[in-house]
């Protein structure tokens, strides 16, 4: 039986939980179209809640806000030069 599976199976566990903002988080790690230079990046703004039945049946949900987008990319150098007039 693995953790997982044994937290489940304990009546203890069951109710609902929420998820701890300060310390949850949601990351990724993508390849570039070329496969040049990964993208690493973090969602700062997550929020959540779930709950587990005393049969050990699981739901529930996880929000991310887009615009909490991390990547260390500095997008501003990706801004069009201004027009000469």
């Amino acid at each position: 039986m693995t953790a997982l599976q044994s937290l489940l199976a304990d009546p203890a566990t069951a109710g609902v939980w929420n998820l701890v903002p300060t310390r949850s988080s949601v990351r990724f790690k993508n390849k570039t179209l070329w496969g040049l230079v990964p993208v690493n990046g973090e969602f700062t703004a997550v929020s959540g809640d779930g709950q587990i039945t005393a049969k050990g049946a699981v739901f529930g949900r996880v929000d991310v806000r887009a615009a909490s987008v991390r990547t260390g990319i500095d997008l501003e150098r990706f801004q069009p030069l201004p027009q000469a007039t």
